[in-house]
């Protein structure tokens, strides 16, 4: 027992996935999520939206409180994120919609 004072931390792997609440398993009645670092991004399965892919995690490399979790498009570009206003005709997708700018009028 790594916690005395808290039941929920013990030394024994419910889930079997090879880690425990010591190791720092976030929900050990879930194989899938534990500490594995599958894509290799510096995130487990704890903290990481999608594990098989290391463009998507919970980096906010751009400063712009989106994270590419979060749906950041762009998170080398802190004027693009999810709700970002679009300027119209500039090519750019700054909402993170997967559409393009309205037409300049």
């Amino acid at each position: 027992d790594c916690d005395d004072t808290d039941p929920d931390m013990n030394q024994d792997d419910v889930d079997g996935d090879g880690y425990d609440t010591c190791d720092g398993d976030c929900d050990d009645d879930d194989a899938d999520l534990n500490l594995d670092d599958v894509d290799g991004d510096g995130y487990g399965t704890c903290d990481d939206c999608d594990d098989t892919d290391p463009a998507l995690n919970v980096d906010d490399l751009d400063g712009d409180g989106f994270d590419t979790c979060d749906g950041d498009c762009n998170d080398e570009d802190d004027t693009v994120y999810p709700g970002a206003t679009e300027i119209a005709g500039d090519g750019i997708d700054s909402d993170c919609d997967g559409e393009d700018d309205p037409a300049a009028n």
